[in-house]
């Protein structure tokens, strides 16, 4: 079966443009976006605890990476954590909602993103 012609590279491009709806977001919308093409977003989920997104990404270049990352909405602080989603290191600078973290070659990290608790 051929790949649907509405898709990107899986690799780079997690989505699929939707056709005609009636909600209220275009074709296209992005949560988040990484600036660098050497970093691979291979999750991004609602933290176990409190109201925290954890994304894991990986450097697949080989090469050292000052990688940024556009967040969505308003984050209170970032740092980096282990698979159970636990911090394990300083936080991460951010400049609004944008991430900065640094990368080494083929590494593998987790990041812990704090939001605000919603109001209900």
């Amino acid at each position: 079966m051929p790949p649907d012609k509405n898709c990107g590279s899986t690799t780079r491009h997690a989505y699929c443009q939707a056709e005609q709806h009636e909600g209220t977001l275009g074709r296209e919308h992005s949560f988040l976006e990484v600036h660098d093409p050497n970093i691979i977003l291979t999750a991004l989920k609602k933290s176990e605890d409190g109201n925290a997104l954890i994304l894991r990404a990986y450097d697949w270049s080989g090469k050292p990476s000052d990688a940024t990352i556009q967040l969505p909405g308003s984050p209170l602080s970032a740092s980096e954590a282990d698979m159970m989603e636990h911090v394990t290191g300083a936080l991460l600078p951010l400049t609004g909602n944008i991430l900065h973290t640094q990368m080494h070659p083929y590494e593998i990290k987790t990041l812990r993103v704090e939001y605000a608790p919603s109001a209900h």
